[in-house]
């Protein structure tokens, strides 16, 4: 049994209005890592390891072992979520790795970054993105060809002078830590032609209602164009 692939759920928001965006996504689910430490970049795990190839045998080992195998933990946290998907018409069960047509790695931090890399049958790499928040596409997105050859890469940060870590650094000075709770996210804004950065996250409050706290920045200069709140929908 295919154990699950990534590769088609990455959302991206493009020229739309930003701020209506989240005001339709207010009542989603925000994501918070408790009781973890959280560092100042990206965990160690992403950036030492590249992942340059797919430990093939050690996952057919964990499969035929326990066909529910999903990923492991390491000792900072991070959660390495592993699966793939089957060649059309291929029989899954038992596993066999002649029945592989590509292996998906989701590697999850506690700092609140998600690497996901695509393998081919071979364990080689055919591509590595980087994800930050609930989905916010950065950093270099590598694609490869089936010799290991880098084919295209792509600057993700490209057209924002104010950037990911400048958002954090915002947020720190409004008492939000992105490391740990809220959203980001960032695109072309029809409104404001322009690019700009869209944040959000739950504000509470010892005896009063949460609210949602949500800004629009200007992508170059990190200027507040837009600043609403919002009562947080409350949970039934």
């Amino acid at each position: 049994m295919a154990t699950g692939t990534f590769m088609g759920i990455i959302v991206k928001c493009t020229k739309l209005s930003l701020l209506t965006f989240l005001l339709m996504m207010v009542g989603c689910k925000q994501q918070v890592n408790e009781g973890k430490t959280i560092s100042k970049k990206k965990s160690n795990y992403i950036e030492k390891n590249k992942m340059e190839k797919f430990d093939v045998g050690k996952f057919a080992a964990e499969m035929l072992k326990d066909e529910g195998y999903s990923g492991y933990y390491l000792k900072d946290g991070t959660y390495v979520q592993e699966g793939y998907m089957p060649k059309p018409n291929a029989s899954s069960q038992p596993f066999d790795t002649s029945a592989v047509l590509t292996y998906d790695q989701q590697i999850i931090t506690p700092d609140n970054y998600t690497k996901i890399n695509e393998f081919y049958a071979s364990g080689q790499l055919k591509k590595s993105l980087l994800m930050f928040s609930v989905d916010l596409e950065t950093g270099l997105w590598k694609y490869y060809d089936e010799q290991g050859n880098l084919t295209e890469s792509i600057d993700k940060d490209k057209g924002y002078k104010f950037t990911l870590e400048n958002v954090i650094d915002f947020g720190k000075a409004k008492n939000i830590d992105f490391y740990k709770e809220g959203d980001v996210n960032r695109g072309f804004d029809e409104k404001f032609k322009k690019n700009v950065w869209a944040v959000s996250w739950f504000e509470r409050k010892i005896n009063e209602d949460a609210v949602n706290q949500i800004y629009l920045l200007d992508g170059d200069s990190g200027a507040e164009l837009n600043h609403i709140t919002k009562p947080a929908p409350v949970m039934r």
